[in-house]
This record gives C-alpha cells, sequence and structure tokens, in this order.
C-alpha cells in the first residue's frame, strides 16, 4: 500500500497504489477498482481517503 492511503472502501484491500502520470487515481489491484481521477497526486490521494459517513435510514 503507498504511504498514507486507505485500504479499498469496497474490498478493505491493502494493495493500493497512486498513479504517477496525469491523470492522477488511485487504484485498488485487490478488486480492480479505480478512484476519481483528479489534476494532481495530493487532490486524488485526498479524494481515495474522504469516506463519506452513511446515514441510518
Amino acid at each position: 500500500m503507498s504511504k498514507n492511503l486507505n485500504p479499498c472502501p469496497f474490498c478493505a484491500g491493502t494493495d493500493v497504489h497512486e498513479e504517477t502520470s496525469f491523470p492522477f487515481y488511485v487504484h485498488c489491484a485487490s478488486c480492480r477498482t479505480d478512484g476519481p481521477m483528479h489534476d494532481n497526486a495530493d487532490a486524488a490521494r485526498d479524494a481515495w481517503n474522504t469516506r463519506k459517513e452513511v446515514q441510518p435510514a
């Protein structure tokens, strides 16, 4: 897992890494999920690490 990246929100996998060229995003190798694409690595990392709280129904 790359430094400062949370585990995958879908499979809890820790085999996640950052794409190091444009467009920047984070990829989970375990379940093949990609995070949202951004213009810079910091924004891609922040987006991957952001979790919304689930509201009870």
